[in-house]
């Protein structure tokens, strides 16, 4: 049975948070729009899906090792195909972070991972204005080369 003083001790515990009101960026969600008019016939559009509900290593005992390379990272936005959950790309928005050493080695990783997997990464560089159509472009020649 808990007592009232065990409650307390657990709510302690707890750490303290702070609410993050938006999923992304303004810069981000100016992208989504226009990613929406690109693809949004074809794919619904999902945004800071962690990486690993999507990749995994191969065997289940390789995760100590290589899962943990996935479990705190997030792709900016997955496309799935329209009214399902078939994952069909990954796309990641560049901003400047990206040309940081750190930022390149995870860049690189993610690539390679995706590639091995099989799942398109579409990666756009951060602008002042966005093309619907070569998104949509971009997109489906990446769909079509992992095909």
């Amino acid at each position: 049975m808990t007592t009232e003083a065990s409650k307390r001790r657990g709510a302690a515990r707890v750490p303290r948070y702070k609410f993050k009101r938006y999923l992304c960026s303004a810069g981000e969600w100016r992208f989504r729009q226009v990613l929406e008019e690109a693809v949004g016939e074809e794919f619904d559009i999902l945004f800071q899906v962690r990486v690993a509900a999507i990749l995994r290593p191969v065997r289940r005992e390789d995760w100590e090792r290589d899962g943990r390379r996935v479990a705190q990272k997030a792709f900016d936005f997955v496309l799935v195909s329209k009214g399902t959950s078939h994952v069909r790309a990954a796309v990641e928005l560049d901003d400047r972070t990206h040309e940081l050493p750190e930022r390149r080695a995870r860049d690189r990783f993610l690539e390679t991972a995706c590639k091995r997997a099989g799942l398109p990464l579409v990666r756009f560089r951060v602008a002042a204005e966005y093309s619907a159509a070569e998104i949509r472009e971009a997109v489906r020649d990446s769909c079509r080369a992992a095909a």
